[in-house]
């Protein structure tokens, strides 16, 4: 691409002296894999995702405290409001992931997972939408690079002097391969509690170590469901966290494509963020399901069987 050198101002897009149209510079974009350190508190080093993390947390607990403040009022009135507004919203996303959940897991195991599955899914969902916002990883302040080896990056980020680079206040949670791979280890943790706690610690050891190349299968595949886990969702965010930023960069200077083709891959990103949080979320459900095989499904049918022997029991005493 020309870039623009008229009157030896690099970067000015315009028309030079013989009538030709030249586009102006494309400055590189600077891209980090890590998450940058803003500031420590003691020995802890608080980067641009984990404050965005507690962001989105925080809102999170504000909003569905707000929306289902009716709720505790109404129950201690003894009255039932109708929901609307906010709480109409939090009761339909709840309802969407309950049936969601027990359509994948059968009702008891859905309805018993669905305050993990839900959080899950609402925070990966928010993280990933929060992550697109403007100002997200474009408003920060300069410094200066410094690379693994202990020098000094020459390359400049945009609107930063030459030899520094923009460090975002803010950026998405799950474009940091720590937040994904916790997330990950939690999920994991409960399938092996569920495990547990469905056959009994004898009967999990039992099966564990029938014989001796089972256990090392058994840890190979915990730690590649830990692997798929973390690093489909990191590779997504943080790839979809370049792809914006590379291309915002290339058409910014082109002036007609400025709100059209970033718009094409903003509608793709949402797109994508809603699968990543249903992915995560359900895997860990099928996950979870699988571990407690067997019980939930004797727990669901002596349930339902209850339920029909007591049926009956009332039919026939109608009868009588």
């Amino acid at each position: 691409m020309a870039r623009a050198t008229a009157h030896g101002d690099e970067g000015q897009g315009g028309m030079m002296g013989s009538g030709i149209l030249v586009f102006p510079a494309i400055q590189s974009p600077h891209i980090s894999l890590p998450a940058e350190k803003l500031f420590g508190i003691g020995p802890l080093n608080v980067t641009n995702s984990m404050l965005t993390m507690f962001i989105v947390m925080i809102g999170l607990v504000i909003f569905f405290a707000y929306a289902t403040r009716r709720l505790a009022v109404g129950g201690m009135n003894g009255a039932y409001q109708a929901p609307r507004g906010a709480q109409n919203f939090a009761e339909f996303c709840v309802e969407a992931l309950l049936n969601l959940a027990q359509s994948s897991a059968g009702r008891s195991m859905g309805r018993r997972m669905l305050p993990l599955v839900a959080t899950i899914f609402i925070f990966v969902l928010t993280a990933n939408y929060v992550g697109l916002l403007p100002g997200v990883g474009t408003i920060g302040r300069c410094e200066v690079e410094i690379s693994q080896t202990g020098g000094e990056h020459a390359a400049s980020g945009p609107g930063c002097p030459e030899g520094q680079v923009l460090v975002p206040f803010l950026r998405a949670p799950n474009a940091d391969f720590n937040m994904t791979i916790a997330m990950a280890l939690v999920a994991i943790v409960v399938v092996q509690y569920q495990a547990i706690k469905a056959h009994g610690i004898g009967a999990y050891l039992k099966e564990l170590f029938l014989a001796p190349p089972i256990p090392l299968l058994h840890f190979i595949g915990e730690v590649a469901r830990i692997i798929s886990l973390s690093a489909r969702l990191f590779g997504n965010v943080f790839g979809g966290e370049v792809l914006l930023t590379v291309i915002i960069a290339l058409t910014v200077p082109l002036w007609g494509l400025l709100g059209i083709v970033p718009a094409v891959f903003y509608g793709l990103e949402t797109f994508f963020g809603f699968v990543q949080a249903l992915l995560f979320s359900l895997l860990t459900l099928s996950y979870i399901s699988i571990a407690a095989s067997g019980h939930d499904e004797q727990e669901e049918h002596g349930i339902e069987g209850a339920v029909e022997r007591g049926a009956q029991e009332l039919a026939v005493g109608s009868s009588d």
